[in-house]
């Protein structure tokens, strides 16, 4: 009997236990569900249809049964989502043709009004480019830059003109699907192009508008001005030129105080490094970026006119300060560079030969170097910290001092000057060139080893004869 009655008192307070268990969990029930309703429009009220509505819940976390739905505009742009929790929610909202409305913030209560989300229209954006003459600049590759009033931007690394002058992604959205600048929203855009060897264009504020029949908007190239940088050693007690300093990176930006002047009249402006802008187009490995070895010269042409702040930025020296430069239209502007000696850095003398051992004379190159282990083995190639006031970005493969470009002379040699003591892979090859269809002559290659006291030692590299697509290390160079 004493057992019998042990055992009901075990089995009252097991209950007793579950009901207290079972109390927090009634008095927190679901959410409530409703139906969730909406209307999808223009700015000026027409109705979208087929318009594609998701709804997401914003707490993640939350102990609920439903995390969202999907729904479709009908003709009238109206569309109904049943059985919809209660909370907070974002609406994602797409129609083909309209610039779409991402993580439209809503919460659904009871009071919750029927959710109404306009759509901005997109129009072409139809660009001729003319040239300083006022002709259609026909068949040609140029580079574009494209902001909003937000400050954001698209690049086009390059893009080409037809036989009108017109853009060639504003002819067809079915041929470029995935064209940022097919079709734009309705606003006001700052634009700079550049086209080599014919000018440039700097629009301060291209209001775009919406209409049933769009026509082409005429972009005026302007001749720009020339800068040629020399980067070299500080000169000696005997006033005797320095050295030439090669692969040494250059930024150009505009001037502080011109900035401070653009926002001030609102001018959209496009904050981009002038010199990477103005270059990469031609040559997008980035090695125009860098200072020749044998002369130290970098130049630039179609730049346009203003107040520029330049830098040189060296992976092996000490950077000198920076210089304030004028461009003026038509005109040159020479600027000259001094870094302090380094008694360490080494020299290499390069003398290149074409396939049949003649000597190749006044020929632009491009070279790779490659770090290699004591062993002949690859090495890590460890990027250089970031020098103050470089600009951001710099920390890329030319600037790590691995990629050079030199001139020969007239007896086919030119020198690599400063230089990393160490064990490297040579890669010699020709520049970039648009016409090639994006390929690179194979490179001549050949191992060297920089002394670790400041000495020079001699190369001698042979050009292949093969016209094959160079690949393996050199096909980064078509990269930026």
């Amino acid at each position: 009997m004493k057992q019998f009655s042990n055992g009901v008192v075990a089995l009252l307070l097991a209950v007793i236990f579950c009901v207290g268990l079972l109390q927090p969990l009634q008095a927190q029930p679901l959410p409530d569900r409703r139906t969730l309703t909406g209307r999808i429009t223009r700015n000026d009220g027409t109705p979208i249809g087929g318009a594609s509505i998701t709804l997401r819940r914003q707490d993640e976390t939350a102990t609920a049964q439903f995390w969202g739905a999907y729904a479709v505009s009908d003709a009238r742009g109206q569309f109904t989502l049943p059985d919809i929790e209660e909370g907070a929610y974002y609406v994602d909202v797409d129609a083909d043709g309209y610039a779409p409305d991402r993580s439209h913030d809503f919460t659904l209560d009871k009071s919750s009004p029927p959710l109404q989300i306009k759509l901005a229209q997109l129009v072409p954006l139809i660009l001729r480019i003319l040239k300083p003459d006022g002709t259609a600049l026909a068949n040609t590759t140029v580079m574009m830059r494209v902001a909003g009033e937000d400050g954001a931007g698209t690049r086009l690394p390059r893009t080409n003109t037809n036989e009108s002058g017109l853009v060639a992604f504003t002819l067809s959205n079915s041929e470029m699907p995935n064209c940022p600048l097919c079709r734009v929203v309705p606003s006001h855009y700052a634009i700079n192009v550049i086209a080599p060897g014919v000018g440039y264009a700097v629009v301060k504020d291209l209001n775009v508008q919406l209409e049933e029949h769009p026509k082409p908007i005429d972009i005026h190239l302007q001749v720009g001005g020339t800068i040629h940088i020399t980067a070299r050693e500080e000169a000696g007690n005997g006033n005797a030129p320095g050295k030439p300093i090669g692969g040494a990176l250059v930024s150009m930006m505009q001037n502080v105080e011109d900035d401070a002047a653009n926002r001030q009249a609102g001018v959209l402006k496009i904050p981009e490094d002038t010199a990477r802008f103005y270059t990469l187009q031609r040559d997008p490995s980035g090695s125009s970026l860098i200072t020749r070895d044998g002369d130290g010269v970098v130049e630039f042409g179609d730049l346009p006119p203003g107040n520029y702040q330049v830098r040189v930025f060296s992976p092996i020296l000490e950077a000198p300060e920076p210089q304030n430069v004028q461009i003026k239209t038509g005109a040159v502007a020479n600027v000259e560079f001094g870094f302090k000696p380094l008694p360490s850095a080494g020299t290499v003398a390069v003398e290149v030969h074409d396939a049949k051992d003649q000597l190749v004379a006044n020929t632009d190159f491009v070279m790779q170097l490659q770090p290699l282990a004591g062993r002949g083995g690859e090495a890590p190639q460890t990027l250089p910290p970031l020098p103050p006031g470089a600009p951001a970005g710099a920390i890329n493969f030319f600037y790590s001092g691995y990629l050079r470009r030199a001139r020969t002379d007239a007896t086919g040699h030119f020198t690599l000057y400063p230089m990393k003591p160490g064990k490297y892979r040579l890669h010699l090859m020709l520049p970039y060139e648009p016409g090639r269809g994006g390929r690179i002559p194979p490179p001549a290659v050949q191992e060297v080893t920089v002394p670790t006291q400041g000495d020079a030692v001699a190369v001698t590299m042979k050009l292949p004869a093969s016209e094959s697509t160079a690949t393996g290390l050199t096909r980064e160079l078509t990269t930026f």
